[in-house]
């Protein structure tokens, strides 16, 4: 798993909106610099702009 990956992607979508629109309309191109598992770029690839507008960096952290 790219946590790593999946945290800047999420951040610079919310902070770039030509990078958010690019996720939209083409996961799999927009995200090749990336190292995704199929899994994390099968979710981007479903996912719509508020799934990932609402996703905060805590989603990622293990709970204690």
């Amino acid at each position: 798993m790219a946590k790593e990956d999946v945290k800047k992607i999420i951040q610079k979508a919310k902070e770039n909106e030509e990078f958010m629109v690019s996720i939209l309309q083409n996961a799999q191109q927009a995200l090749q610099s990336y190292n995704l598992s199929q899994t994390e770029l099968e979710f981007f690839q479903t996912a719509d702009r508020k799934t990932i507008e609402g996703l905060k960096d805590s989603c990622f952290e293990l709970a204690k």
